[in-house]
């Protein structure tokens, strides 16, 4: 007992140059530069990077408050949801009101007394946390959840409560403006809750809308700390400093790059201790709740969301965020049911009973890789953030559109890369699960309404789900599938060696069920007429568009002659790979299209389904 075992003992040490050495003989020929790779922000994450002295975060190993949506829009069910919740684990409550930009489509009909009444009935507000989500009435909700818990003769202080005040990020969802009173409105509140006694924090500095509509990591941490400190100031006109820093909480969207989201959890609490310095006050520790994002989920193959939300609530939980909410798997399809939300909390159970994070404190402390991540994140946000502060503050920065407009070309970006499958979308884009198992929800997700009025003083923040290009496609094909009794299907004429052309014509119809489309197949290896084969096998099937997949050399033997007995026989012609040295040739022989990775594969498949007949465009976004 007691004796010390080095596991690694009998194994000499090991040096970068050793590692470095191993790395490119395992690159055969590519530099050790292949191995890096950029965030959103342009910032570089390198395959090794030695120990760093911990950023001091000031983290205790604790428990987070595991945060379950309370967003029913009847509120007795909501209640009864809410209920088996805190039974079976949740600590933490998100009051949703519909219509707040974190709402998704559902949430409490209206904030009044009676509303919040019924749906915390039975609910002991002492023991839980208690968060508000009510957007443009946030005020009202926040008097009527403090008179309920008076009603309730509870102590005020003793509360856990985000009342979550956020009027700029309201502002920028709606497109309507900052209104000119914001400032004095927020600091009468808070001077309003002081003198009754409320504890917990009171504005919100809420990054998810931000991150919603495209924001990279270092947009969505400059818009919150520009936020926060906007609202500082203004309560400050109420309270001291050092009073106001502690009324302000933050909320991130955790995404599924692991490494970006604890870099950004961490780095919120140096960004904020640094502005709180700035302010000649002492640092009261940033307050950080933690929601799994929206616009990575997916309404198709929704199970895969549950892997999304795996790997974000562990980034959540080891980035250290105070609380978390995973957002239910099937929230995009409509209302989540119980069996939804069990998944939602007992996945974060998981990780902090079973895998035990909450027992670290800081568990990334000193990692190379996430302390450099972190640092380089902070000099981003903080570059972006002054960026803001030149322009007078969040609220002047939004008037002038600059931070609207840089976020959307963020999401262009990104859009691009998703359309090209450079980011690829387990489920929808990849790997696409035709006849998929359908799930169960309490109410389909409304038709998503406009972001703000046509004439909006501002740009808004657009929220959106990077899949919803591909399922778009999907439903077109959906539709088509059940007025025409079947989906629609492309037939695939596979030309040359059946070993040559097998992996392209694998890879052709993984793309095609990214659209929804069936594939026919025909292969032409046997050195017949391959012309009058394919369309032989085309006038068999009753098709009328196809796609030929084979080796280069049989393109080069045989395609353009397929391609043209099919085309002057009426048939749309794609071809699965790169014009190349071909493309003149291809062009005079008629084809549609080509197929290749690399191209946009949202467009391609949309040009596939205009052939075959299928409205995409008449669908509703």
């Amino acid at each position: 007992m007691g004796e010390t075992i080095a596991l690694a003992g009998g194994f000499p040490p090991a040096t970068e140059a050793d590692w470095e050495r191993l790395a490119l003989a395992a690159l055969k020929g590519k530099p050790l530069d292949s191995l890096v790779s950029r965030t959103d922000d342009g910032l570089e994450i390198r395959p090794l990077e030695p120990a760093r002295p911990p950023a001091g975060l000031g983290l205790a190993p604790a428990p987070w408050a595991v945060v379950q949506r309370l967003d029913h829009p009847d509120p007795a069910e909501a209640n009864r949801l809410a209920l088996d919740d805190l039974a079976g684990g949740a600590t933490g409550l998100a009051i949703v009101v519909a219509g707040a930009p974190s709402s998704h489509g559902f949430g409490l009909p209206d904030a009044r007394a009676a509303t919040l009444a019924a749906a915390l009935d039975g609910i002991f507000l002492d023991g839980v946390a208690v968060r508000l989500e009510a957007g443009a009435a946030a005020p009202a909700a926040a008097r009527a959840l403090l008179d309920l818990a008076d009603q309730r003769g509870l102590d005020l202080a003793a509360l856990d409560l985000s009342l979550g005040l956020d009027p700029l990020g309201t502002a920028a969802v709606a497109g309507t403006g900052v209104a000119a009173d914001w400032g004095a409105e927020l600091s009468a509140f808070a001077h309003e809750a002081a003198a009754r006694g409320a504890g917990g924090t009171i504005a919100l500095a809420d990054g998810r809308p931000w991150h919603a509509a495209g924001a990279t990591e270092a947009q969505e941490l400059a818009a919150a700390l520009a936020a926060a400190l906007a609202y500082l100031r203004a309560l400050g006109e109420t309270m001291p400093l050092e009073a106001a820093a502690a009324r302000i909480g933050f909320s991130l969207a955790a995404d599924v790059d692991q490494f970006a989201t604890m870099a950004k959890l961490r780095a919120i609490r140096l960004l904020w201790r640094r502005v709180c310095e700035d302010c000649g006050v002492a640092d009261a520790g940033a307050r950080v709740h933690a929601e799994t994002a929206w616009r990575s989920m997916t309404r198709r193959d929704p199970y895969t969301n549950l892997l999304r939300a795996t790997v974000a609530g562990f980034a959540a939980a080891v980035g250290g965020a105070d609380a978390v909410t995973v957002l239910p798997f099937t929230l995009p399809l409509g209302l989540p049911d119980g069996f939804a939300r069990r998944l939602a909390r007992n996945t974060q159970a998981v990780l902090m009973e079973e895998a035990h994070l909450a027992r670290v404190a800081d568990p990334a402390a000193g990692s190379g890789s996430v302390e450099a991540l972190t640092d380089a994140l902070c000099g981003e946000a903080w570059d972006r953030f002054r960026d803001i502060e030149k322009v007078g503050g969040l609220a002047a920065a939004l008037a002038t559109g600059a931070p609207q407009a840089a976020v959307a070309k963020a999401a262009a970006a990104r859009a691009a890369a998703v359309a090209t499958r450079k980011r690829p979308i387990i489920g929808t884009s990849e790997f696409a699960l035709p006849g998929e198992r359908p799930v169960t929800v309490l109410a389909p997700a409304p038709a998503a309404p406009p972001v703000g009025p046509a004439d909006t003083a501002t740009p808004a923040l657009e929220p959106h789900r990077l899949a919803a290009p591909f399922e778009r496609l999907r439903d077109a094909a959906d539709a088509f599938a059940a007025s025409h009794g079947g989906p629609p299907r492309v037939l695939i004429v596979g030309l040359g060696a059946w070993a040559d052309r097998a992996p392209r014509t694998a890879w052709t119809k993984g793309l095609l069920a990214a659209g929804g489309i069936d594939a026919a197949a025909v292969d032409l290896d046997d050195g017949a007429d391959t012309a009058a084969a394919a369309l032989a096998a085309s006038r068999a099937e009753g098709l009328t568009v196809a796609c030929l997949s084979g080796s280069d050399g049989a393109y080069e033997r045989d395609g353009p002659a397929v391609a043209a007995a099919l085309s002057a026989a009426g048939v749309a012609v794609f071809v699965a790979g790169r014009p190349g040295s071909l493309a003149e040739t291809w062009a005079a022989a008629g084809t549609a299209g080509f197929l290749f990775a690399g191209a946009d594969a949202a467009a391609a498949l949309a040009a596939v389904q205009d052939r075959l007949g299928v409205g995409a465009d008449s669908l509703a976004t």
